[in-house]
């Protein structure tokens, strides 16, 4: 079923960790026509750690693109924290051809449809790896 798991961004609030330029004005409103919300983009550990104990955050997306150790020190902390998230990038989607293709935050509903699922859609044994 085409883009099965957008309905599960609905009601969610989604820590953005990038630099400013990282969501664009079309992400945020197809987001927001899919009845999500954005908090962020917070470009460093204390603004995400902030936005996230002032609460109501449901998961993050992180900038691949952050410095190397506000990128780990962002993970380790989502982690410790249980806040699902995924890395992604911006722009287009990879080439299918490409053996990880990993996550793009766009407004192309079949990008977000594949961020959804691995943020939000339950998970099963033979799911772990």
């Amino acid at each position: 079923m085409a883009h099965a798991h957008l309905h599960l961004l609905a009601g969610k609030r989604i820590l953005v960790i990038a630099n400013e330029d990282f969501l664009s004005h079309g992400t945020r409103r197809q987001l927001g026509r899919l009845k999500a919300s954005i908090a962020g983009p917070a470009s460093n550990l204390a603004d995400a750690v902030r936005m996230i104990v002032d609460g109501g955050i449901s998961a993050a997306v992180v900038d691949v693109r952050l410095a190397g150790d506000v990128f780990f020190a962002v993970a380790e902390k989502l982690e410790d924290l249980d806040l699902p998230f995924v890395f992604a990038i911006t722009g287009e989607p990879m080439p299918a051809s490409c053996i990880y293709r990993g996550f793009v935050l766009s407004e192309n509903l079949e990008e977000l449809d594949k961020i959804a699922k691995a943020l939000f859609a339950p998970r099963s044994a033979e799911d772990l790896h």
